[in-house]
């Protein structure tokens, strides 16, 4: 859970920082480690370390929320609406990897066959993100063409 609250994190805060807003990610940061330390004050004593990580956790989103406020007032951006081809992908790659894992083939071809599962998956699914790969600019693949 933590490691997807901080992967949101940081590709809000790079989005931030790329328009020249850091000073309200300085805001959103101090904010953050107050709600830690007043979070870990009131939870701690009650949970010991689980308290620590729930504060951890709680303060984490609450940072998060306003980075994310403040990266829709500068740039209105959606996520939810264009995400729905990549989950479909992202849910049949790890179905299919776990199979092929269960079945105890080698990791490597378990790696190949479920990127080129994602793939494919994304190509028929006609996702909109693929049109952004400059496939003239890769070097084999332009070579294949001829």
């Amino acid at each position: 859970v933590f490691s997807l609250i901080a992967g949101l994190y940081h590709f809000i805060n790079n989005a931030i920082f790329a328009y020249n807003k850091q000073n309200y990610f300085i805001g959103f940061l101090a904010l953050g480690a107050l709600g830690n330390v007043l979070f870990n004050y009131i939870l701690i004593t009650p949970f010991g370390i689980a308290g620590a990580a729930a504060a951890t956790i709680i303060s984490q989103l609450s940072s998060n929320v306003f980075c994310w406020i403040k990266m829709k007032q500068i740039n209105n951006f959606y996520t939810l609406k264009n995400i729905k081809k990549i989950i479909v992908a992202t849910i049949t790659m790890g179905v299919l990897c776990f199979i092929i894992n269960s079945l105890n083939i080698n990791i490597f071809i378990n790696i190949t066959i479920s990127i080129f599962t994602y793939l494919t998956i994304l190509i028929i699914l006609k996702e909109k993100i693929l049109q952004e790969i400059p496939i003239d600019k890769i070097k084999w693949l332009r070579n294949t063409k001829n």
